[in-house]
Parts: structure tokens; C-alpha cells; sequence
């Protein structure tokens, strides 16, 4: 895929904490980017190549940055969060069978999940999301599996606009079951920032 490659490093813990770092170079410095929501509020930090203080994300990218947060997927204990979900029948994606439910959140969003029927691995999930400015269909198509103690995670994945790829995510190392410190997703505090004045 030609583009803009990043190198990312998730960190999901349940039930809702989520922490994203970005790193990428550009012109010979190292740039990094934090973003982490700790079940309540959302802050991005630029860490690379100089530390800024945190900043709150807004209320819209609080809202959407929740939504990625949440470790299990919708149909896990779905009536008690509010969601409705259906079995709509068997059909084809891509030339193959798949088993097609449809749901709508809480939230009222609508979302559709199809699985495969020989092994019920997630073949793809379809939702709305708002991109450049319009209300599209999106998808995020799982490519490539693999079994990580005992459970299978998603080791490649793709996801869709309007049918066309935007983005690939492929996963280099995956740790599961491992203690991950409540600290990481809290609001750093600084005790101290020196702001710097270019002299001109």
C-alpha cells in the first residue's frame, strides 16, 4: 500500500482503558504523540521531539476515542449495556458464507457483524463514521488471525471506506494477560515546564 507509514504501540485494558503512541520520523527527529482515555476523560501529549504539557482532547474526540476504548466487543453481555442486536440470515461476502448480525447500540448507532460460520472468527464489522466531513459506511476487515494463549487475535487487519482501503494495521507483537499499571492512562502531572522563546 503506498502512503504514510506509522509505528504504533496500543495498550487496552479492561473494561474502557486505552492509550495510543505514535511514533514516525521525519527530517532526522523522532516524533511522538500520546493519546490515552483512563474510563472518564481523554488527553493527548506530544512527548517527542520536546515534551508539552497534556492537553484534553474535546468533547467529540473524547466521545469517539471511548468508543475504541472498550475492551469487549458490543455482543459481549449486550443486553445489559442497552445494545439490540439480530441474526439476520447466512449470506456472501466476498464469494464467501458468512453469518450476518445487525445491531444498534445503545447510543442509537447501527452496527453489523459477520463471522465466519466454520470457525465464528470475525470476518469483518460495518459502521458509520463521520470522515472528511461526511457520514460514510466503514468497515475494519480482519486479514490474518493468530492464536495468542489460547485465544485468536486479529495479527492483520484493513480498514474500509466506502469499500476502498484507507489503512492497513499490521501487528508486529501481541502480549495478552499482562499487568499493565492503571498510571499509564492517568493525566501525567507536571510539576514544571520551561517554555522556550525562539529569538528571532
Amino acid at each position: 500500500m503506498k502512503g504514510k507509514k506509522w509505528n504504533m504501540t496500543w495498550f487496552n485494558k479492561a473494561p474502557n482503558k486505552y492509550r495510543v503512541e505514535r511514533h514516525h520520523r521525519l527530517l532526522g527527529r523522532d516524533y511522538i504523540t500520546v493519546k490515552a482515555y483512563n474510563g472518564k476523560s481523554a488527553w493527548v501529549r506530544e512527548v517527542s521531539p520536546e515534551i508539552l504539557p497534556p492537553e484534553n482532547m474535546s468533547k467529540g474526540d473524547t466521545t469517539a476515542f471511548a468508543q475504541e476504548a472498550e475492551f469487549y466487543n458490543h455482543l459481549i453481555d449486550w443486553r445489559e449495556k442497552g445494545h439490540r442486536f439480530n441474526y439476520i440470515d447466512k449470506i456472501k461476502v466476498r464469494k464467501q458464507p458468512t453469518y450476518f448480525v445487525q445491531g444498534k447500540l445503545k447510543d442509537g448507532r447501527d452496527v453489523f457483524y459477520y463471522f465466519d460460520p466454520e470457525n465464528f472468527l470475525l470476518k469483518q464489522f460495518g459502521f458509520k463514521e463521520r470522515f472528511a466531513g461526511s457520514l460514510v459506511d466503514a468497515d475494519y476487515v480482519p486479514i490474518k488471525f493468530t492464536k495468542i494463549n489460547g485465544v485468536w487475535m486479529e495479527e492483520k487487519k484493513q480498514y474500509l471506506v466506502e469499500g476502498r482501503v484507507y489503512k492497513e494495521i499490521n501487528y508486529n507483537k501481541i502480549l495478552a494477560n499482562v499487568d499493565i499499571p492503571d498510571s499509564l492512562f492517568e493525566v501525567p502531572e507536571v510539576k514544571e515546564f520551561i517554555l522556550r522563546q525562539k529569538s528571532r
